[in-house]
This record gives C-alpha cells, sequence and structure tokens, in this order.
C-alpha cells in the first residue's frame, strides 16, 4: 500500500525482516480526501479477505467456515457499499456478533480513526495510574490525561494494543506473564504456549530456553539478557498477557452511567430554563485563548475585556514579520536528529542569519529523545555555549552545564537572570504557561505537527515575549505538514496580493492552522448538541420530579431519567447506515429527545450551529468521545475483633457465699445481678433496666483472672447453671467448677456431712426440705428454638462425658458407652443383672426396658444435643412416662 499510494498517505515504522513476531507500525497520514478513501476501502478489503485465508495465523480462532453466497454477505456487511439495510441478518445467528464487529472496525472506520492518532502523542498508558492500564487520551507529548478515557469501547480496546504493541512490556509486566502461565495455566498448556512464543522469538536469544522447563525465573541474568529482549515487544506474549490480566479487570462498562458534562457546570438559573425565559450564565471564569468560545454552552458567554480586544491581532501582526518567515521541512523518520542538524554545524538555519537558542515543540516531533537527551545532545554540538534548559519529568526547570555535565535546578543556578549563554528546549505541554527572560535578538525553532490549532500555535510562539521586537522565529514542519501545506495553501511567492509577495511562509502557516480550528470546531459540534439536550433532559427530570415541598419523595423517579445505558449492543452500535450528513441535521437528529418544555433552548442550539456550519458534513458516530468517569465506591467494612489481653487466671473453688446459701439459705454475701454489670461495658447500654432483685452471682463465677480492676469483657464466665431455691424466688448463677462440686450433696442430702471438696465448713442440719435445685441453664438463640421442657430427652445417664456429675443413680447402678451414640444402664435386682439401652433417631429416643418399675432420684442428668443439662419435675414426668 506505501508503495501504492506514496509515503505521503501512510506512515510505516519497526519494519524488521528477521522479526515477524515484532509490530509494524502503521499511521495513515493526512493527505487529499480521494487519497485517503481510496488507500482505507483497499486496506478493509485486504483485512476482509485475509479473515478468510489460512496462511493468517492471527485469525485462526474467529475464521467463519462460510459458503461463496456467505462470504458475498460477509463482504457486504464489513464494507459498506452497495449494502441491504440489515446484511448480516442473512448470516448464520453464531456469525452476526463477528460480522457486526469487523463492521464497526472497517465500515464504521473504528479502525481508521485508531491508525490517524499519533501514539505517545495523542494516546499512550497512564505512567502513574496503577489499576488503569488501558490507553487513555493524551494532552501533550508524553502527558496523559489526569482521569479521562476513551468513551468508545472499541477505540479504547484497539489504542491499547497499538500501546503494547509499540513500547512493549515492562519486566515487571513480563514476570506477570510467566506467573500466570505456571499457576494458571494447565501445564500442557502452558509448554503449548511457550513453544509457540519460542519459535517465533530471535534464536540467538532463546539458547537453553527454548522449553518451558528450562525457564528459571528466578535467574535474573537468564531474565534480564535473554527472557526479556525476546519476549517484552511479542505480539503473542503482548496478547496473552492483556486477555489474561488486563482485559478481565480493566475492560469494563457498567448497566448504567449519570454524565456530568460544561452545561451542568455552568447551569442557567432555574427559573430562566422554563420556555420564554431568556438564559443569563451564571459562572464566572477566565480563559487566556478564545478560538473555542464557540464550543461553549450557550449558558454562559465569553466577554474580553475591551482593552485586551485587540490582542489577536497584535500577536498576529508581531508574527507576520519577515524575519519570522523562515520555514524548514524534516526529511527521515527521526525529528530529532534532523532538528539538531539543522539548527547546528553546517545546517541550513544554523547558515540562516543568528544562531537559533531556543527550540519550541507544539508539534510534537521530538518523540526518539528524552528532553534531557535532546538537550544534552545538542549542548554537545554547540561548543560556544555553556548550559541547556529543559524541563524535566516533574516539570522543573533543569539547567544541564558543560561544567558539571548533570542537571541541576534551574531556581539555584546562576543562569536563573541571565540566560544568553544557554539552550533552551521547551516541550509540547511547556510551550504553554512557561516564562524566561530571554535576550531581545534571540531566535527560536517553531515546529509544526498535525492538526495543530491557531491558539496552540500563537501559544507557542509567544514563548518569545518581544516576538516582532528583535525576536524571531523559524518554523520547522514534520513530512505530512510539508505536503499539506504545498497541496491546500500553496506556500509559494507567486501569489497575487502583495502581502504574499512579501511574506512566502507566515500566510500559508496562519491558514492552515486557522482551518484546523475551524475543523476541531465543527468536529465537536455534534457533542455539543448531545451534551445540551442530555443538560435539558435532566433539567425537565428535577421539574417533573421534585415539585416545591415534595424534594424527598422521587430520587428514584429522578436516578431513572437521569441515567443512560453505557452498555449497548453491537447492533446499535454498528446496525446502521454511515454516511456523510450536514450537521444542522445531526444536531437535529440529537435534539429529537430534548423535552417539550425546553423548546426555547433546543432552538437556539439549533440556531447557533445552523449560523455556524450550515453547510459542513459529519458523520453521525462519536468515535472520538472522550470522559472522565467516576465510580460510586461500595461501602466496604471490615471487622476486627479486639481480644484480650493476656491475664493470670484465678484458681477455681467453692464461693463461701455459695457454701452459706447451702447451710442457711443466706443471701447476703452474693453478688447481685446490678453490681455485676457494673464491672462491665455493658452497664452504660442497659442504664439500670436489669437490677433484678432476685438474681445472684457467686464469687468463683466473676472471678476469672486476678486482676480486679480490669473490666470482665473478655473474661467473663457463660453462664451454664443455676441454682434455684426450693421457693423458686431466688435464682444464684455459679460457676462449672461449683456446680461439679455440689452435685453430690444436692443428689444424696442424707450424707450431708462430707464435706464439700475439703472444705473445712460442714452441711449439717440441711435437711431434704430445705435442699436447692441445680438446673442448666441454656439461652434461646434463635426465635424458633423449643424451651428444655418441650424436648425429647435423648436419655438418663449417670456419668455424662463433658461434665463429671456424681452419678445421681444408686452404686448398684453403672453407665457403660458402647459407641456409636448408644449407652447401657445396668443395674441388679433379686442377683439379676437388667439392661436399659439407647437409640436415638433424629430428636426422639426411644427406650427398651424389661421391668417398668425403675426408681429414679431426682434430679436427673440428660444429654440433650450435645449438652448436659438438669431438668425439673416436668421432664422427669415425661422420663417416667416413656419408662
Amino acid at each position: 500500500l506505501q508503495q501504492k499510494y506514496g509515503p505521503g498517505a501512510i506512515e510505516i515504522t519497526s519494519i524488521d525482516p528477521q522479526s515477524s513476531h515484532v509490530h509494524v507500525g502503521v499511521r495513515l497520514l493526512e493527505c487529499d480526501k480521494e487519497t485517503e478513501r481510496a488507500l482505507y476501502r483497499e486496506l478493509c478489503a485486504r483485512v476482509a479477505e485475509d479473515v478468510f485465508s489460512k496462511d493468517s495465523p492471527a485469525h485462526a480462532l474467529i475464521r467463519p467456515n462460510l459458503l461463496p453466497e456467505e462470504k458475498r454477505v460477509w463482504r457486504e456487511c464489513v464494507l459498506g457499499g452497495e449494502r441491504a439495510e440489515q446484511p448480516w441478518a442473512e448470516l448464520q445467528e453464531t456469525l452476526r456478533p463477528l460480522a457486526l464487529i469487523f463492521s464497526g472496525l472497517l465500515y464504521q472506520e473504528v479502525l481508521a480513526t485508531a491508525l490517524r492518532k499519533r501514539w505517545r502523542v495523542d494516546f499512550g498508558s497512564h505512567p502513574t495510574r496503577t489499576t488503569y492500564r488501558m490507553a487513555v487520551p493524551f494532552t501533550a507529548k508524553d502527558v496523559a490525561a489526569e482521569r479521562t478515557e476513551f468513551g468508545h469501547p472499541d477505540i479504547t480496546l484497539l489504542l491499547t494494543q497499538v500501546h503494547y504493541y509499540r513500547q512493549g512490556l515492562s519486566e515487571e509486566q513480563l514476570r506477570e506473564v510467566f506467573h500466570v502461565l505456571e499457576h494458571r495455566t494447565s501445564e500442557s498448556q502452558a509448554k503449548a504456549t511457550y513453544r509457540q512464543w519460542a519459535a517465533a522469538a530471535p534464536r540467538a536469544l532463546m539458547e537453553g530456553v527454548m522449553s518451558f522447563e528450562g525457564v528459571n525465573m528466578n535467574d535474573d541474568a537468564v531474565f534480564r539478557t535473554q527472557l526479556y529482549p525476546a519476549f517484552r515487544k511479542h505480539l503473542q506474549v503482548i496478547d496473552f498477557w492483556l486477555y489474561k490480566t488486563v482485559y478481565p479487570r480493566e475492560a469494563k462498562q457498567f448497566p448504567a452511567t449519570v454524565t456530568s458534562t460544561a452545561w451542568d457546570l455552568c447551569p442557567a438559573p432555574r427559573e430562566d430554563a422554563r420556555p420564554g425565559a431568556g438564559v443569563q450564565p451564571v459562572t464566572t471564569g477566565f480563559s487566556g485563548t478564545d478560538d473555542m468560545q464557540l464550543v461553549l454552552p450557550l449558558t454562559i458567554r465569553q466577554r474580553n475585556l475591551p482593552e485586551l480586544m485587540k490582542t489577536s491581532g497584535e500577536q498576529l501582526q508581531s508574527l507576520a514579520q519577515r524575519e519570522s518567515d523562515g520555514y524548514v521541512s524534516l526529511e527521515g523518520a527521526d525529528a530529532a536528529e534532523a532538528i539538531l542538524g539543522l539548527i547546528t554545524g553546517a545546517g541550513e538555519l544554523a547558515q540562516q542569519g543568528s544562531k537559533i537558542n531556543v527550540v519550541l515543540d507544539p508539534g510534537a516531533l521530538i518523540l526518539q529523545m528524552s528532553n534531557q537527551g535532546f538537550a544534552q545532545s545538542w549542548l554537545e554540538l554547540r561548543p560556544d555555549m555553556e548550559a541547556a534548559v529543559f524541563y524535566d519529568e516533574h516539570n522543573v526547570q533543569r539547567v544541564l552545564t558543560r561544567a558539571q555535565g548533570r542537571a541541576t535546578s534551574l531556581a539555584v543556578s546562576p543562569y536563573t537572570d541571565n540566560l544568553s549563554r544557554c539552550l533552551i528546549y521547551l516541550d509540547d505541554i511547556h510551550t504553554r504557561g512557561s516564562d524566561f527572560r530571554l535576550p531581545a535578538d534571540t531566535r527560536a525553532v517553531v515546529t509544526l505537527g498535525k492538526g495543530m490549532p491557531k491558539d496552540k500555535l500563537m501559544q507557542a510562539c509567544m514563548r518569545m515575549r518581544l516576538l516582532g521586537q528583535g525576536q524571531s522565529v523559524v518554523f520547522c514542519a514534520s513530512c505530512e505538514v510539508d505536503r499539506v501545506l504545498a497541496d491546500k495553501f500553496r506556500m509559494d511567492s507567486e501569489a497575487g496580493s502583495q502581502a504574499r509577495s512579501r511574506l512566502q511562509h507566515v500566510p500559508s502557516i496562519l491558514s492552515w492552522a486557522l482551518s484546523n480550528t475551524v475543523t476541531r470546531i465543527c468536529d465537536l459540534m455534534p457533542y455539543f448538541a448531545a451534551q445540551g439536550c442530555n443538560h435539558l433532559r435532566k433539567l425537565a427530570a428535577y421539574e417533573d420530579c421534585f415539585p416545591v415541598g415534595e424534594w424527598a419523595k422521587a430520587l428514584e423517579a429522578l436516578a431513572q431519567r437521569c441515567t443512560q445505558k453505557e452498555v449497548l449492543c453491537l447492533q446499535d452500535m454498528y446496525g446502521h447506515t454511515r454516511r456523510l450528513e450536514l450537521l444542522p441535521t445531526i444536531v437535529r437528529h440529537h435534539l429529537r429527545h430534548a423535552p417539550a418544555r425546553c423548546e426555547a433552548m433546543s432552538e437556539r442550539i439549533q440556531q447557533h450551529v445552523c449560523e455556524l456550519a450550515p453547510r459542513v458534513e459529519r458523520y453521525r458516530s462519536l468515535l472520538d468521545e472522550e470522559q472522565e468517569r467516576e465510580l460510586e465506591q461500595e461501602l466496604e467494612e471490615e471487622r476486627e475483633v479486639q481480644r484480650p489481653m493476656g491475664a493470670t487466671p484465678c484458681t477455681p473453688k467453692v464461693s463461701e457465699s455459695l457454701l452459706a446459701f447451702l447451710a442457711d439459705g443466706c443471701l447476703r454475701k452474693l453478688e447481685p445481678f446490678a453490681k455485676v454489670l457494673e464491672r462491665t461495658s455493658f452497664e452504660v447500654e442497659v442504664n439500670g433496666e436489669f437490677s433484678s432483685p432476685c438474681v445472684y452471682f457467686t464469687q468463683d463465677f466473676m472471678k476469672t483472672i486476678s486482676v480486679t480492676a480490669a473490666k470482665l469483657d473478655g473474661h467473663l464466665k457463660v453462664p451454664s447453671w443455676v441454682m434455684l431455691s426450693r421457693d423458686n424466688q431466688s435464682f444464684i448463677v455459679v460457676s462449672n467448677h461449683e456446680a461439679e462440686a455440689c452435685s453430690r450433696y444436692l443428689v444424696s442430702p442424707q450424707d450431708n456431712r462430707e464435706c464439700i471438696l475439703g472444705s473445712e465448713r460442714c452441711l449439717d442440719g440441711v435437711g431434704a426440705a430445705k435442699q436447692p435445685r441445680l438446673v442448666a441453664f441454656t439461652p434461646l438463640v434463635r426465635l424458633q428454638q423449643a424451651s428444655i421442657p418441650s424436648l425429647y430427652t435423648n436419655m438418663p445417664c449417670a456419668l455424662c462425658c463433658d461434665h463429671h456429675v456424681a452419678n445421681p443413680i444408686s452404686k448398684s447402678r453403672r453407665l457403660q458407652n458402647v459407641g456409636r451414640g448408644k449407652f447401657e444402664l445396668s443395674w441388679s435386682t433379686d442377683d439379676k443383672m437388667c439392661t436399659l439401652d439407647k437409640i436415638r433417631i433424629n430428636d426422639k429416643i426411644y427406650i427398651h426396658d424389661e421391668e417398668p418399675e425403675i426408681p429414679i432420684e431426682f434430679p436427673v442428668a440428660l444429654h440433650v444435643l450435645g449438652g448436659s443439662v438438669h431438668t425439673d419435675e416436668r421432664v422427669k414426668a415425661l422420663l417416667l412416662e416413656y419408662l
């Protein structure tokens, strides 16, 4: 294609016949419209045919098997031309998505839009946004927009592919590839994938690492000298990394989105938004240029100060001087080397008048060198100068001196107030806003790049504050811009006007820059109308959903009317016919969704476009849309439990207060419930609501650790056993140790002379009538939980596995665990051994006995659902009924 249409129509870089695995950079250049259309049509035709070619391994996974008639329909769908309204409808349903995707890429010119953009100037990856590695718009050379993303999903994917194909992977990204290959891919698939990569890589770099088994990622020397040079720009490796790590996480769309535009930032007063009312701006701002004021929202107007109305004319007049009429064009792919050759030594510009000490690069032509690299190379070629000034990657002014050989801050250098012995290089982003005190006879080079508007050109030229008063500029254009100037603006001396006979180049350059401004304004008109319509819809939604006095009722209705679908199906995106239309027609199409009550503002938008561009044609598709996406983060809570600090445990013992209660029923030495809560943080919450006079706690239950001043929140025992007085008026919560120690006494009160666990105090004189009862405490932890008396009990037992309670049955009886949830209770009667066994089915139990009369003394220990409980008379009655 380049041989057929010439290097002025298509730019190809990175051609290496020995490296078929490396990307070939392609960019469609600006030329005459007929050549552009013919070139792109042939490119699309070759891509469409390449899908069916068996010699193209890139399309092996998506190559459709079509009949000759189906191939005709396929070409008609993806290439356009004289096609039916919906040609994809004749294809099989499984092929329609693929056909629509290729239709968008080729016929809808998504591919052309991506191929016309300049890498590192119009797009690239953000250097600091580690969570977003997709391609983003650039505001200048190597300057990414802070939060802006491309609005069209396929444009984003294409530019992401191109960026990493040209830049390659970093060491960290390549290590991520091998991590995924080793840990997230099967062994056989990993070996096969690596084998394909190694087959396409240079043989000289693959010695010893041709197979996946020979790769050792812990060997840094092999990684840096062999693997990284071989795979950093390998197309298959880059595709693997994008498809496995980047796209699944970052190529996301959401069901709905709420958009905010410049119209929402400067809204009109609420009453002025109604039909028939005048719209007054309510926002005040500042702008140094006014070229783009025609696409500002109609709710705001740029009003220049009267004394500054002549600024643009004065700038043009100071530029239109003979000393600033110099012009050269660059030859070759390396613009940096070409510019250095022109401005130093025997270069063309070095021989014309005074030497050039300033290079201004608003055209972003110096891409092969960094700012410091260009300044250092330039200083080496100029032995008459002492230093070179530039901006580093952190936007700090630096000076590189010949004596020191390193860069330091300009603010602390001796060249701050005197730049007469310095060379100055300003890259694209710093040709606006920077200011230097330059000598009165300074001469500068100004580069011209693709699509440069007039305001950007004038901003760069006015870095020369004394332009036209001793200072001058020379224009240096790229090959692409040079051909446009020669073809469309006839940059020669044979013009008819007196101005052109006096100035050869400046009038043509200004005409070219003004035409770029006009083109940019016309390109923004559809976005201008779409944003205005969206603003009007939201205004109407606010008035409908929020009448006076009812602001709290209709938030959901407002959200439904203000949101827009972000996810579009392929048929909605690419199912329409692409054709040129007049801008007023496109704007009318966008405004058809505007509310009827905002008809006055809709008419103003339509009239504004008709006055500016009544006969300008554009495509309706908005492929160059950019957006700043802001996600509403979901509330996430991470609960961290603060464990209590370590403490010394207390030795358990039976409390004296409990012994006093068992001896004479005295409750005075027991801890009341209200006093117990005072030692916990729960006291503030209950605020005296649980001051029951009949609930008490023993000292052993309360004392878990030896520290008495600390709160008991982290060391409070769980109540398991409660002792009830015979009159059921008092409840004493005891510890597990106390319950075990007192159980023998409670079961056999006639043996009351026995000391409890060696206590010197004996419980003499306590009869069965005064005997308290020991019952288990089981809290209700769910609403459907039944209380203990209504549960079917599992079995009567004498000794449970998890509680060492005294045997409630006489010594002539014994309990034996025979395994698998089965217990046997044996006793002797008249020298005959009887057995009571148990079989548990779900929550019920069936007990078989040879003798119906079995004496069971109260209380009875029961094993219920994994825990031991001591029950009252009602459960005892249930047991006797079973027995």
